[in-house]
């Protein structure tokens, strides 16, 4: 003890085990504290058992200050399809009270060697800062292969009511966070870059935004800048509500490139009719004018006004039944909806108008939609525990009408849950697209349906599903394939699983994946083969299962 806040100790080991001889332990050579906000942990090994592991880390600092939760040291290694082998370390150290920073190197056999830093900041309760209020984090990673990315994410509370958020992200190929991070991103859409201020009130928000496009390989809309207001839904009396919503800005689409001025207006009215118990109908008017000062047509400015008139009605039926079997009772719901509405072609044809985003695109149209909800809710009669049994979910929408392309929706969702742990759920899309005299015709149409055991208190040693997965697109199957895992728990310590997709049109597996996993006290050690048409991945885990109560 050196002193109310400060510990040297050399030749230690910690574990989380409460066993008398630990299952593992991490041994280290010397731990000292510094100034009682941080543990500073030279040359730490794993011990497993009597055995001591080749997974070695030279230094680790971890926080001790209050709601600090972040490790001194990251360390990620293995093998994967897109890098090869690699081992990824980042040493995080607090430069001031508020600011850490964590210099990385990320070295891969097919990638390169990147190396980067990362950061976090918080100046919400720093007063005496300029950064008052204050937090957000960077990353950044260039690699020997000129490749690499930068990251800036900032939020700024510059009133109790209005927020600045910032976000810069810069890529040198459209794949690289996929090829260093797949498992974290591997759905990850293209960079986005933009600052925003939004000032919120109960009633209203309003909002200022830019955001340039600065790679050539995405395609998203840049806003230089763009101003809105909305007014939030608020009864103007005796049954009726009112919206309104308002942009203005200036607007650039990549790669070819259009450009123009747009100021939209759109106002909504309702009326809140309870015809009678668990009976609505809401009949709306909306009406919205947009001025552009460029056209595809001629590139001369033009107005585009159109209207929205329509009826939803809404209805919810219920009824209880005697129990069966282990059921005590059920409960039946149905509602129904549908809605009517009418838009005519507005003053500016659909063919002639930007399109920067989804606000442009609305052509005239006479469209139908239904939604049938069907839910059956059961009991049980040994747990109490209530979950819905059956569900069927019906929709339909058709354009009876549509200035530019005519649309018939149908989708369907059934699920059947006999016990909360199995069930069969199935679900059908079909879209029709450009059904029109004189037009070809785009259907869509996709199924999944599967049987699953699911057991997540886990009192019995099987999950596993099986199903069948297709998707056709004008004409084109883009996927038939059987989808099929299981799980089986071995033993208390030991268990594995696997899951594979086969494709019946090329009659091969487009997907493997294989785990084994075994428990030792309160970790465990799982080790993985995924393998895909081209590529498989080695993964390696270790994970702290349970946290064992420590007594004072």
């Amino acid at each position: 003890l050196r002193g109310p806040s400060e510990i040297l100790g050399e030749d230690l080991w910690v574990t989380t085990c409460d066993l008398p001889t630990p299952h593992y332990r991490l041994r280290l050579s010397r731990v000292e504290s510094e100034g009682g906000d941080k543990l500073v942990v030279s040359s730490a090994r794993l011990q497993i058992g009597k055995m001591e592991t080749p997974l070695y880390v030279p230094r680790v600092t971890s926080s001790l200050l209050p709601g600090e939760r972040r490790l001194g040291t990251e360390l990620d290694f293995g093998s994967a399809s897109s890098l090869g082998g690699f081992i990824n370390v980042a040493q995080w150290l607090r430069v001031t009270p508020n600011v850490e920073l964590a210099p990385r190197v990320y070295a891969t056999a097919r990638k390169g060697t990147g190396i980067g830093l990362d950061g976090e900041y918080d100046y919400m309760n720093d007063p005496a800062s300029p950064m008052f209020r204050s937090r957000g984090e960077f990353e950044t990673l260039y690699t020997t292969q000129d490749n690499g990315y930068t990251h800036w994410y900032h939020r700024q509370e510059l009133t109790p009511d209005t927020v600045l958020l910032g976000q810069w992200e810069q890529w040198y190929d459209p794949e690289v966070i996929k090829d260093f991070h797949r498992d974290d991103y591997e759905n990850r859409s293209g960079p986005r870059t933009f600052a925003s201020i939004a000032h919120t009130r109960p009633q209203y928000m309003a909002t200022a935004s830019v955001a340039p496009s600065l790679h050539g390989f995405t395609e998203e809309t840049q806003k230089l800048p763009e101003l809105t207001f909305h007014l939030f839904e608020r009864e103007l009396g005796a049954g009726f509500y009112g919206t309104f919503d308002g942009a203005a800005g200036y607007y650039e689409t990549r790669p070819e490139t259009i450009g123009a001025a747009r100021t939209l207006t759109v106002g909504r009215l309702s009326y809140d009719w309870n015809v009678a118990r668990g009976l609505n109908i809401l009949p709306f008017f909306e009406a919205e004018g947009t001025h552009y000062s460029n056209t595809l047509d001629d590139g001369s400015g033009a107005f585009r006004g159109t209207t929205t008139v329509g009826v939803t009605a809404q209805a919810r039926m219920q009824r209880s039944f005697a129990g069966l079997g282990n059921f005590t009772g059920f409960k039946h719901l149905i509602l129904p909806s549908a809605t009517l509405s009418f838009r005519p072609d507005a003053t500016v044809a659909a063919e002639e108008t930007p399109r920067f985003d989804a606000l442009d695109s609305r052509p005239g149209r006479f469209r139908v939609e239904s939604t049938l909800d069907n839910i059956v809710l059961g009991k049980n009669a040994s747990t109490g525990e209530v979950w819905p049994v059956t569900r069927l979910t019906l929709y339909q929408g058709n354009d009876l009408e549509n200035e530019a392309i005519r649309s018939n929706d149908y989708e369907l969702s059934l699920e059947v849950r006999p016990r909360p742990a199995w069930g069969l759920q199935a679900i059908g899309e079909l879209h029709q697209v450009n059904e029109q005299p004189g037009l070809p015709g785009e259907d869509f149409s996709r199924v999944l349906t599967y049987i699953f055991y699911d057991d997540k208190l886990g009192k019995n040693r099987v999950n596993g599903r099986l199903g069948f997965a297709y998707t056709e697109s004008a004409d084109n199957v883009l996927n038939q394939e059987i989808l099929y895992g299981l799980g089986y728990r071995i033993s208390g310590r030991w268990s594995a699983a696997f899951e594979q997709r086969y494709d019946i049109e090329r009659e091969e597996l487009t997907r493997q994946s294989y785990w084994v996993r075994h428990k030792l006290h309160d970790w465990e050690v799982a080790l993985g083969l995924r393998a895909r048409q081209s590529n498989v991945d080695v993964v390696v885990q270790i994970n702290l299962v349970n946290f064992p109560e420590i007594g004072m």
